[in-house]
Parts: C-alpha cells; sequence; structure tokens
C-alpha cells in the first residue's frame, strides 16, 4: 500500500478519529490518504488554528489528535499553537509534508538558506517544543519510527511529536505497519514517608494541578481527597476538578488566586502537592517566600519539574499519579479530626474574605467583568466545556467562576498564547459535540484568531462566544499603569490600538449576534443563547479601567528598582484590623 495510506492506517488503529488541517501541496498524498480514511478531517483556515484545536481536542477526548500541515509556511505558522500544548503537557501527533529528498536543504551540501519550494529546516525550529521529531527519508524507518513517535507522545508526561515526511516518500510503497507493545515502567511510590509527614501535620493542603487531568486521575483524585479530609487549592490547570461549593475545595491560588487560599498555602505546614508543577504564577515571583514553613511532597511524572531554583522539594516522587493515587494506603492516616479543624478554619475565612468583599466597577453602558463571571456561572449548562482566551478573559474567569456542577474549563495556560480560544473551542466541540460549548475571549485576542469563525458557520457549530470588549490590550494596560504611570503604549485608543465591533464582524461571517451593555440584558441574552442550536456571539462592553482583583502586585522602590512580597500580600491590602482577624482565627 502507499505510504501515506499506511501512516493513516496505523493511527487510525491507536484510536486517532479527528484531523485538524489546512491543505497544501508538499502533503499531497497524505491529503490524498486522508480523504479515504476513517480520521476525519476538519479543515481549517491557519495552521495555528489546527494545532490549538488539536490542544482543545486532548483536553476533552483524552487522546490525541493528528495535525497534519504543509512545509515552510505551514511549519512555522504552527509552531505556537504546538508550544503551548508542549508546555501543558497535551498529546498531539503533527505531520508535516517536505519537498522531496532530493530537494531538501540538508541534503544539498553547502550553507544554503533554502533549496527547495516553500522549504525551511523543519527539525531545528520544532526540536525544543516537541517531543519527538524525525524526518523519514526512508521507507524502511517508517514501522520503527512511527511506534516511537505514538509512545513518546502518549507515555510518561504527555507531549506532541512532529513526524516529518517529504513528497516522494510519501508515495513510496510499503508494507501493513505492525504496532509494537509499550512498556510500563515502575516507580518507587515512597508511601510510608508520605503517611509519617501527613501524620506529623496540623496544617496539610492538598494542591492539585492540571497532571490530575493529563493523567486521568479527576475520580480517584476526587476520592483521595474526600477520604483524607485535607484542604484543597488548585492551580489553573485543574480549577475544575471540584465543585465550588465542595466543602474541601478553597478555590486557586498565586499572583491572582484568591485571599484565602494564599494564606492557607503560606500558612501551612505541609504541602501536599499532586500533578502540579508550581510555575511562577502560582509560587509568585519571590519564590523563597513561598509557603516559607512548610514540608513539600511532590508527586510528578517528570523527575525535572521536581529539581529546580524555584521550589524545594523535600520529598519528590516521580510516579504516574492515577497509580499512585489508587495504591495510596489510606486507611494509616491518622488525623481526620485535626485536619477537618483546620478546614472548618479556612472555610468560615473564605466565606468572610471571598470576592464579594472587593469592589465592583461601576460605569455607565460598562459591566464590570466579575458580574459577567457572575452571570455565565449561574446560567451555563452543568455539563458545560467552557473555554477561555487569554488576558481578562483567562484571569476573571479562573479567578471568579463558581463551578457548580461539572463544567470542564481549560485554556492554554502555560504559552497564554492570545488566540487560543476560538480554535481550542473548535477542537474541544468536536471531542464531544453533546456536551454544550462556551468561549470567553477578549477583544485582543479574539481577533488573532477570528478566521475561524468560518469554521464555526461550516461546520454549524453550536458555541456560545461572549467577548469582553474593553476596546484595547486591558492586562497590558493595566501593566502599564502600574509600572509607567500611565504611559500607554499600543495598549488602548490613546496609545495606537482599538477594537472592532464584534457584531458587525459575526454578521459577516453569518453568525447571529448580540450586544449587553447591563447585567440585566447579559444575564437575559444568556438565557435566551443556551437554547440556540446554531453560534452565537455576545459582545459585552467592559470598562478600560477594570482591575483585576485581588492580585498580588509587584511595588517600586524609590530608585526605580521592583520588588515582590509571598502571595499572601494581595492588593487591594487588607487592613490591620482584618489581618488580625485573620491571624485570631487561624491561630
Amino acid at each position: 500500500m502507499k505510504l501515506s495510506d499506511a501512516v493513516l492506517n496505523f493511527l487510525a488503529a491507536k484510536g486517532v478519529e479527528k484531523c485538524f488541517s489546512v491543505t497544501g501541496g508538499a502533503a499531497a498524498h497524505i491529503f490524498d490518504s486522508l480523504s479515504r480514511s476513517s480520521i476525519e478531517t476538519i479543515h481549517m483556515h491557519h495552521e495555528q488554528s489546527c494545532a490549538m484545536a488539536a490542544d482543545g481536542y486532548a483536553r476533552i477526548a483524552k487522546k490525541p489528535a493528528l495535525v497534519v500541515i504543509t512545509n515552510g509556511p505551514g511549519v512555522s505558522n504552527a509552531i505556537t499553537g504546538v508550544l503551548g500544548a508542549f508546555q501543558d503537557s497535551i498529546p498531539m501527533i503533527v505531520i508535516s509534508g517536505q519537498v522531496p529528498t532530493t530537494q531538501m536543504l540538508s541534503n544539498s551540501g553547502g550553507a544554503k538558506r533554502q533549496f527547495g519550494v516553500q522549504e525551511v529546516e523543519t527539525g531545528p525550529l520544532v526540536s525544543s517544543i516537541v517531543k519527538y521529531f524525525v524526518c523519514i527519508q526512508h521507507e524502511s524507518e517508517l514501522q520503527e519510527q512511527l511506534n516511537h513517535a505514538w509512545e513518546f507522545a502518549t507515555t510518561g508526561r504527555p507531549g506532541p511529536v512532529w513526524i516529518e515526511i517529504p513528497l516522494n516518500i510519501q508515495a513510496r510503497e510499503v508494507e501493513q505497519i505492525q504496532m509494537t507493545a509499550i512498556l510500563s515502567t515502575d516507580t518507587t511510590p515512597r508511601y510510608r514517608e508520605c503517611i509519617e509527614a501527613i501524620n506529623s501535620s496540623r496544617k496539610p493542603i492538598l494542591v492539585i494541578g492540571a497532571g490530575v487531568h493529563t493523567s486521568n486521575s479527576e475520580n480517584e483524585l476526587i476520592r483521595f481527597a474526600t477520604l483524607l479530609r485535607i484542604p484543597v487549592v488548585s492551580t489553573w490547570g485543574a480549577n475544575d476538578i471540584f465543585p465550588a461549593e465542595h466543602s474541601l475545595y478553597l478555590g486557586n491560588f498565586g499572583i491572582l488566586g484568591n485571599r484565602i487560599p494564599n494564606i492557607a498555602v503560606q500558612e501551612s505546614d505541609l504541602l501536599l502537592i499532586l500533578g502540579s508543577r508550581m510555575s511562577i504564577p502560582n509560587t509568585g515571583y519571590e519564590t523563597k517566600l513561598f509557603s516559607p514553613n512548610s514540608f513539600k511532597i511532590m508527586v510528578n511524572i517528570d523527575s525535572d519539574e521536581m529539581n529546580k531554583s524555584s521550589l524545594e522539594v523535600n520529598l519528590a516522587i516521580e510516579s504516574d499519579l492515577k497509580k499512585w493515587l489508587i495504591h495510596f494506603p489510606l486507611e494509616e492516616i491518622e488525623k481526620g479530626e485535626i485536619f477537618e479543624r483546620w478546614n472548618s478554619k479556612l472555610n468560615s475565612l473564605s466565606e468572610e474574605f471571598g470576592l464579594h468583599r472587593e469592589e465592583i466597577i461601576y460605569e455607565a453602558r460598562k459591566i464590570d467583568s466579575y458580574d459577567v463571571i457572575e452571570c455565565i456561572s449561574k446560567l451555563i449548562e452543568s455539563d458545560a466545556t467552557l473555554v477561555t482566551d487569554m488576558g481578562t478573559s483567562f484571569t476573571c474567569t479562573m479567578q471568579a467562576f463558581r463551578n457548580l456542577h461539572k463544567t470542564r474549563l481549560f485554556t492554554s495556560s502555560g504559552t497564554s498564547s492570545m488566540g487560543f480560544g476560538l480554535p481550542g473551542a473548535i477542537g474541544a466541540y468536536f471531542a464531544d459535540p453533546k456536551r454544550p460549548i462556551y468561549l470567553i475571549a477578549g477583544d485582543g485576542g479574539f481577533q488573532m484568531n477570528l478566521q475561524e469563525l468560518q469554521t464555526v458557520k461550516y461546520h454549524r457549530i453550536p458555541i456560545k462566544i461572549i467577548i469582553l470588549n474593553s476596546d484595547g490590550y486591558l492586562a497590558v494596560s493595566i501593566m502599564q499603569q502600574n509600572l509607567f504611570e500611565g504611559k500607554f503604549v499600543g495598549s488602548n485608543p490613546q496609545s495606537g490600538l482599538d477594537s472592532p465591533r464584534f457584531t458587525k464582524i459575526a454578521k459577516a461571517f453569518g453568525i447571529k449576534s448580540r450586544e449587553a451593555l447591563t447585567k440585566k440584558k447579559l444575564e437575559r441574552y444568556l438565557r435566551k443563547i443556551r437554547k440556540r442550536q446554531s453560534g452565537y456571539l455576545l459582545e459585552v462592553q467592559i470598562s478600560s479601567k477594570q482591575l483585576m482583583r485581588p492580585r498580588s502586585q509587584s511595588l517600586r522602590k524609590s530608585d526605580g528598582t521592583m520588588y515582590s512580597k509571598g502571595i499572601e500580600v494581595m492588593w487591594p491590602f487588607l487592613s490591620q484590623k482584618d489581618l488580625d482577624f485573620i491571624q485570631s482565627k487561624l491561630g
């Protein structure tokens, strides 16, 4: 059979069901084979969107999608989306075409910039952002390399792999590809040391991260936490595992977390960190001040994440999280009552110092972004998927969204690339079309990939798009306000940048839309669009003065240098009376 047929047969046998692509000449035989394959191809309008859609798909489907693109600009366009998958540990199979082997730069001799048509050397560009790269230059390599690539993508810490196949190799005749067995590796769970540390603590905190999702450990984690009775805080990537009303769940923590989760982490004497790499947005910029008195246990599939300068891990356990949770001897934990009293104190403080205490912005014909997220929390379907773009749409949603049921909430949080939201939501829809699909995007990020509205229209995707329009890059303007005393550059209309009317753009794509200028109208429109079976865009005007609150904020000294405090110190700063009250409760 033709080599390109064999490749797709192999992937289909592995369970790949969807492909996101932009067609092109250097991958001609692969696209020909796709037209006959059981793998469904969704043709998009930018290669970046293909990779981002595959990312969103894998988060919901729990398995990788295929991305097929051409060479040269197809490769360079896809890089940002692949980078996002790499940093967030999302499995993905990327196949790019290439010029025939006789026209490849690497085979031409000498130091040229280009040799073949539209050619670029793919390997040097992408090798640092994928788990595995291979250019197949002979059909005899195919079986071994495809099996290697699949194993890299789907085992250990997942991530994207990239297979380049030159045009002449795509057409070669080969035999059916045989699948090789994937061997599991044994790890040391170190349960005894863990149990001793937990039983010795009085103020433990369970920290959960996106690795709970990537290891498919959601149910095991909830059972583990419930039986341990230890308070739980989450990173952005695990913000949707516990419902907001769960008695153990305090919320997310970090520089844009919530007050009491941050205080709990800083007061803790034991952090049990499961499936999180503990990035700077979680530890704060001054990492030495992070949870200074706690014994830190980290369970992670990637040993490198437990050996870095930003965090001293006292007990590092390299393990698959799901296996570790399943076999943990919970019956040996002794301090249930002490943990419950600690949890009760934190719950009481959470009620006292929740987001409801923060100031709301009132401005004519504008809606506070926190009010927008509150409305969505109340009105979204219980089984919905909610994807965000970046900036305010990301940070405000992660901080304020109250997951009352089983809503799946995600974005590309590592790279935080503007433009992820729409293609990410499209991918999530194709993973499970029965789940209601919502997107919250800012006016800046949405413009990065708005061409995919045509994909929404073509496939009749019933996505509900809520755009927070601040007429510029709100998160950037806030930073410039803080650092440069209001000297804005390229972030708002006063400094050279503004945004269009998105209702008019939606009309051009044949998508219905409305604009909401008051909270009352927003609620009414949200109730109406829930019932629609087609795409809909709701443009919400928010203030250009909207601030993220509370937040950890860097401070400037008189000499102009910046410094940061621990994550428990959040702006707007609490009064000494409030601080004393919190300490009296926790003491």
